[in-house]
């Protein structure tokens, strides 16, 4: 049967055209065009075009032999002379429509290929998330030295570290969850229970983009570069690459990263390894199969095996008594000697120095060694003990892991309804804090966070100077602070209808820190205040105030008149530093 006619009639009559109007569309005579609607006479192809054009659908809308075909809106306010009041043309809807009708199979195909390919992403995406997250353990985890730094994982899971700390690297350490910690030349970097990354000591964005990396199970350091493995056996590598260190290409379906000075290794699933950058004795290491653990200095590379015993490869010297090393579950080598730990906590040495490798011999029962290019260093869990070059401090065998507290910061003394309020900003890993005002006969008051201290009116006595003693409490391997001592005058507030004013207290001798803290406590901006380094060297620990203009001490001021003015002072000059 031929629809065509069908249709012509119905989309015709749908927009109350007359049988001349469509002649005119198509070029011919009204008798001619009645013989395409009563099948008499057939429509060519260009036609059919004009037609499509005219009604504004597709050419096969038309041209498909069946009766159906879009019919749009019509605009009431029209006239037959006025083609364009279709309403709307084509959108993406009936277009997407028109298709499904007329190509149903094409259109279930694709739908169950689209829910086949979606199940078979979400199954993969939930077996991948379901994988077991285990960090990558083992001795080396909680020691790490490099040639200035060292730092280690005490009882409490928090980090600690000895030596030069000149770009911040052993500052604001984590004091807990932390699984393995690692010393580049300059910065340190802990991997948590969690997997994720923390550092100190690198630039803002380097230490953003590590701690973006997630469900990290492993990670490596060189001397500036950073290097991490996930639990899918993903590798991530960010800093320096000027030896190409972070060309990954070919580190996938790793167990364990490693990393030289300016190099990168990658034990794979399989056991074997992968390099990049400069590795010395990568050729030879790329022939050993069950490597669990290995370190690099400048001159000699060292290889713990699976079955326990170890390789080395040296520039100009041999280690002849490394060869015969049994039961070894950590390895570690400097410029002149290599050494490993044996499962009964006793350090093994290599080296020419019979008095370092007798007194190496004397450590027991450690549970981790580090070394730098000149010295070597051991940890029992309590205590560091050390060999070699120790310029910076970094290992001391006496050394307790107890820790001092620092003092707490930013302390200001207000007067609120007679009451001296102190106020103070507190310390990662404290306790508490025990503060106390030498008010006659004393009085303290225990707090556990940095809250305001408020010490009862009646203690104090008009226009008479106090000292604030606030001491920061240590618990288990934390010591308690040294007390920080901060001065101030007490003066009533007053309770007159005009502006409260308030008495000046005596600034010179206050450290830079708290003469700051003075004035924030009276709300003056103290970004307008000038400070000015004299060359006159400290006596204390602190920059104290030496002089002061544009206010003086028992002035008597309104914050108004406060706030009207330019002050500025001139502070002492620590030694060695540029504060």
């Amino acid at each position: 049967m031929n629809y065509l006619p069908i249709k012509l009639v119905k989309l015709r009559k749908h927009y109350n055209y007359s049988q001349g109007k469509l002649a005119e569309v198509l070029g011919v005579d009204t008798l001619e065009y009645m013989g395409y609607e009563n099948g008499r006479l057939v429509l060519n192809y260009d036609q059919i075009k004009k037609l499509a054009s005219f009604y504004h659908v597709d050419f096969e809308d038309i041209f498909r032999n069946d009766a159906e075909v879009l019919l749009h809106e019509v605009s009431e306010n029209t006239d037959e002379l006025n083609i364009e009041y279709f309403i709307p043309h084509y959108n993406i809807f009936q277009k997407a429509w028109n298709f499904i009708k007329r190509h149903p199979l094409v259109v279930g195909i694709l739908t169950l290929s689209i829910v086949l390919l979606s199940t078979t992403v979400f199954l993969f995406n939930k077996y991948l998330n379901e994988l077991p997250f285990e960090i990558v353990r083992g001795s080396s985890n909680y020691l790490s030295a490099s040639n200035t730094t060292v730092a280690f994982i005490d009882k409490r899971n928090g980090v600690n570290g000895n030596g030069d700390n000149s770009n911040g690297q052993l500052s604001s350490l984590p004091n807990s969850n932390i699984a393995k910690v690692l010393e580049g030349k300059t910065f340190t970097v802990m991997l948590d229970e969690n997997g994720k990354i923390s550092s100190a000591g690198l630039g803002n964005r380097l230490a953003e983009e590590i701690a973006s990396w997630e469900n990290i199970i492993d990670v490596a350091v060189g001397d500036n570069h950073i290097i991490a493995l996930d639990y899918r056996g993903r590798t991530f590598c960010a800093g320096d690459n000027s030896f190409e260190q972070c060309k990954l290409s070919d580190f996938n379906n790793l167990k364990r990263v490693f990393a030289s000075k300016n190099g990168s290794v990658g034990i794979k699933k399989d056991d074997r390894v992968v390099t990049t950058g400069d590795v010395f004795g990568a050729s030879l290491i790329k022939n050993l199969g069950n490597i669990i653990d290995m370190d690099f200095s400048n001159d000699n590379t060292i290889v713990l095996k699976e079955d326990g015993s170890v390789a080395y490869y040296a520039k100009s010297k041999q280690f002849v008594e490394a060869e015969t090393w049994r039961n070894i579950k950590a390895v570690a080598c400097g410029d002149d000697f290599v050494a490993a730990l044996n499962e009964e906590g006793k350090v093994l040495i290599s080296i020419d120095n019979n008095l370092y490798k007798k007194e190496v011999e004397s450590w027991q029962e450690i549970i981790s060694i580090a070394a730098g290019d000149d010295y070597l260093v051991a940890y029992d869990g309590e205590n560091i003990f050390g060999i070699g070059n120790n310029t910076y401090n970094q290992f001391d065998i006496s050394k307790s892991l107890i820790q001092t507290l620092p003092q707490v910061s930013d302390v200001n003394v207000t007067i609120e309804n007679d009451n001296a309020v102190v106020h103070f900003k507190g310390v990662r890993g404290a306790k508490g804090y025990l503060v106390a005002i030498d008010a006659g006969i004393g009085h303290s008051i225990y707090v556990v966070n940095d809250q305001a201290v408020s010490f009862d009116a009646f203690i104090f006595e008009e226009d008479k100077n106090y000292t604030v003693l606030i001491t920061t409490i240590g618990e288990k391997d934390y010591e308690n602070s040294s007390p920080l001592s901060y001065n101030f005058t007490y003066h009533k507030e007053e309770n007159n209808a005009g502006e409260q004013s308030f008495v000046i207290d005596a600034l010179i001798g206050k450290t830079k820190n708290n003469f700051e803290a003075y004035f924030r406590g009276l709300n003056y901006d103290v970004a307008r205040i000038e400070a000015i380094q004299s060359d006159t060297p400290c006596s204390k620990e602190e920059p104290e105030v030496l002089s002061v203009t544009g206010i003086y001490e028992g002035e008597s001021l309104t914050l108004e008149e406060l706030q009207a003015r330019n002050i500025s002072y001139t502070y002492c000059k620590l030694e060695n530093t540029n504060e």
